[in-house]
């Protein structure tokens, strides 16, 4: 998986495969109810930037999560 760097924060990193048409996006470390709206909106803007059909989410390296589903 060829991968362009579109978003590389220390809670998210967002990749544009442009072979697969897809946004890869690899969430790290912990993360509240502002820091995942936060990247949801940067995961928004990747869109933007590169329109395509998929989004491959990988939240394997979150080590903690205190976000409500609800508000």
């Amino acid at each position: 998986m060829q991968l362009l760097s579109v978003v590389d924060e220390p809670g998210i990193y967002i990749g544009y495969d442009a072979h697969n048409q897809w946004l890869y996006v690899d969430w790290k470390g912990e993360h509240t109810q502002d820091s995942s709206q936060q990247a949801c909106m940067l995961m928004l803007e990747s869109l933007r930037q590169y329109p395509c059909p998929k989004i491959l989410n990988d939240n394997s390296s979150i080590t903690r999560t205190t976000v409500q589903l609800t508000e």
